[in-house]
């Protein structure tokens, strides 16, 4: 793990395997309310052929958290963050594949309009497509209505503990459902007040 710089005053922290010699680069970005910890096992077992890549996005884990007046934690902002740390780290082109779910989505597809060269193949899932919040879950469609957004902030706030337990089994039966990692645990717990912005405000307002 190591930080890296995305812009004035925006760090990402990261997590980097490196095999002798990889077939390729696999970058993954993660979703809500996960840190860059979500990729750590499937790190472990990709890394063994392929370098692979992941970080916290701004507002999540152990990353920056600027004001919103610099910085909008919007999809085109995120999209900006994730061309810098390709660039940055120097994997872009063909040998790069990015697997990027939830709200890493839109931010993979609006990079690659702006540079189409940017990967060899992006794979994207799990995500309402652009702004059609009739596929998405009511709170979500509450977050994107002006006259309720901030009464469901404040409300995904309070309940930081439940959405941890259960955003990832949330619906399964209870036979099928699956206990996370505890270091995982830990960390989206650690890293949902980083600062004066919380997990919960920034993905209020991407």
């Amino acid at each position: 793990m190591s930080d890296v710089d995305a812009g004035t005053d925006l760090r990402l922290r990261r997590m980097v395997v490196r095999p002798s010699a990889p077939k390729g680069t696999v970058l993954f970005l993660h979703g809500i309310p996960e840190t860059m910890f979500a990729w750590k096992e499937i790190a472990r077992t990709l890394g063994r052929e392929y370098e692979v890549h992941a970080f916290d996005w701004p507002g999540f884990g152990n990353a920056s958290r600027p004001p919103v007046e610099r910085f909008a934690y919007s999809p085109r902002d995120y999209a900006t963050v994730l061309t810098r740390y390709i660039d940055t780290a120097g994997i872009g082109g063909s040998r790069l594949v990015i697997y990027a779910t939830d709200i890493g989505a839109l931010p993979a597809l609006l990079a690659a309009v702006n540079r189409p060269d940017i990967a060899r193949m992006i794979v994207v899932g799990d995500f309402a497509p652009f702004d059609r919040p009739q596929y998405m879950q009511e709170r979500l469609q509450a977050l994107k209505e002006p006259a309720s957004a901030e009464a469901v902030r404040m409300v995904f706030n309070a309940s930081r503990d439940e959405i941890l337990m259960n955003a990832f089994t949330r619906g399964l039966p209870r036979g099928q459902r699956y206990a996370l990692d505890a270091q995982y645990q830990a960390d989206m717990a650690r890293g949902w007040q980083n600062g004066h912005l919380s997990t919960a405000d920034a993905f209020a307002h991407y």
